[in-house]
Parts: C-alpha cells; structure tokens; sequence
C-alpha cells in the first residue's frame, strides 16, 4: 500500500508540475501576440512610409529637375524629411535621408549634375530602409547587391 501512495504523490506531482508548465506557456505566449498586436500599427506605417520615400528618392533621382514631378517629389520628400518620417525613422534611416538631402539640396541650388550621386544615394537609402525593416518586422532581408550599391563606377 505504502507504494502504491508514492506512486499516487509521483502522479499527482508531475501532472502539477505538467498545469503549471502550461499555465505558463499559456501567459508567454499571450505576452508576445499582445506584443506584437500593439506594435501592428506603428510597424505598418513605417512600412508606408519607407515605400513612400523610397519612391521619391527614385524619382527625384532619375527625373530631370525640369520636369513637373520632379518639384512635387521635392516638395513631398521635404515634408516628410522634417515632419512625419522623423518618427518612425532609425538612426540609419535618417542618416540616409540627410545624405539624400544634402545632395538634393546641392542638385537644386547649383544645377550641376548630381544624378549618378543621387542614385547611388536612393540606393543606400533603400539599403537602411531594408535593414531597419528587417529588424521591426523580424525578417531577413539582406543587403542590395554592393555592385549595386556602387553604381558610381558602372555609370
């Protein structure tokens, strides 16, 4: 008798053991879908506006200054350069919108040709906007082909 009473305690005891592993299981990974609900809609217009800006870095580097879109990707890169973008944006990110920037400012203050430099630039840019991506939405991207990314030499 006296063993069969361990063997009811042993049972008793791992299927406790057992609930409280699952009770547990159960709350970790409650935590982590609520998680991930919450950062849904920040994730998504970040993601927005990447695209929206890579768009315009392609345009305003492949588009001749004179022509009409041009001034409208202009006016639009701008306003999310100093508004909206700022909040979603990484470090990296915003880095390569200071470069674009910069050269944009150049292209159009001083009419020089900057268009190898503008796309070698909307390139990086992509490259940071990847990268950023790839760690908020926890997937692998990778970087651009760097013969890509060094356009300069090919142009």
């Amino acid at each position: 008798m006296h063993s069969e009473s361990r063997i009811e305690r042993a049972v008793t005891i791992i299927s406790c053991f057992i609930a409280v592993v699952s009770l547990v299981a159960g709350a970790i990974q409650y935590s982590e879908t609520r998680q991930r609900e919450t950062k849904q809609p920040f994730l998504t217009r970040q993601l927005e506006l990447y695209r929206e800006v890579s768009n315009l870095t392609g345009t305003l580097s492949t588009t001749p200054k004179e022509n009409a879109g041009f001034e409208e990707a202009q006016v639009r890169f701008w306003t999310l350069y100093y508004g909206e973008l700022c909040l979603f944006e990484d470090r990296a990110v915003a880095q390569a919108m200071v470069n674009f920037g910069n050269v944009l400012c150049d292209y159009t203050k001083t009419g020089k040709n900057y268009s190898v430099e503008l796309q070698t630039l909307a390139l990086k840019f992509n490259d940071a906007c990847r990268y950023s991506l790839s760690k908020s939405w926890g997937v692998q991207l990778g970087e651009l082909p760097r013969k890509k990314l060094d356009a300069e030499g090919n142009q």
